[in-house]
């Protein structure tokens, strides 16, 4: 197909809804990943310092509830703060649902702390659970679908 002023556009429109379509499919196999990694981390005793929930609305008006967990640990003579639960998101749509998360940690409690030995700032409560990247996957695809609906008709641009 030779590339014209009337092709270029429908070119350049499929071109970013493949490339969107590959990196949703990206960072979602990228939280598997990470996530799974956590399994392997070492682990040190942390205590909690703040847990709550906290709730806003969306761009579509929706509320969302997110756990909020922060936690304190040492390592090597250095103190870290993180708030990190697991990898990926942890909000949610149901209030009940942040609050069984934080039903675990309550403040001043001792807990145990998986931290990247590469970097230590780095750290989960929970290894090997994620949050989110199915979705990104998911939502790849239908980019991906979408775009290969156009190919017949770039056939048609010749």
């Amino acid at each position: 197909m030779k590339i014209t002023k009337d092709t270029i556009v429908p070119i350049a429109l499929l071109s970013m809804v493949v490339v969107l379509g590959l990196g949703l499919i990206g960072f979602g196999i990228g939280s598997f990943v990470k996530a799974n990694q956590t399994k392997t981390w070492p682990i040190v005793e942390g205590v909690v310092s703040f847990a709550s929930i906290k709730t806003t609305r969306d761009d579509d008006d929706f509320l969302r509830h997110e756990a909020e967990v922060t936690y304190d640990y040492e390592l090597n003579g250095k103190l870290f703060t993180n708030r990190r639960i697991h990898a990926g998101s942890s909000d949610y749509s149901k209030k009940e649902d942040a609050q069984a998360v934080i039903d675990d940690y309550s403040v001043k409690s001792k807990v145990q702390i998986y931290y990247n030995p590469d970097n230590p700032r780095d750290s989960v409560l929970i290894p090997g659970k994620q949050r989110g990247g199915l979705y990104l996957i998911f939502g790849g695809l239908f980019f991906l679908g979408m775009a290969s609906m156009f190919l017949p008709f770039l056939k048609e641009l010749k």
